[in-house]
């Protein structure tokens, strides 16, 4: 004879007060989420494909390599600059 759990554990889970039953709910779903790799939240999934979309946006942007070139040639190591006073 096979025993039915949530049958058995129904009524004694029936006696919680509401936030007690959100609490056992919140950690059944946990308990599912981390043991089901394959659940995908439709949140989870939306932040996946808005930053897919971000991803490689400059990939095969000629004016991309135009900017990089641009900010490396304008880099200033070791050489002596001439700073104004703002006071003049």
């Amino acid at each position: 004879m096979s025993i039915n759990w949530v049958d058995y554990y129904f009524p004694m889970l029936d006696n919680l007060n509401g936030m007690e039953k959100l609490r056992l709910v919140r950690k059944l779903t946990d308990s599912l989420l981390k043991n089901d790799k394959t659940v995908n939240t439709p949140a989870v999934n939306a932040g996946q494909y808005a930053f897919s979309k971000l991803a490689g946006a400059w990939a095969d942007d000629p004016e991309a390599d135009m900017m990089e070139r641009a900010i490396a040639e304008g880099r200033v190591s070791n050489k002596t600059r001439n700073l104004s006073s703002f006071d003049e």
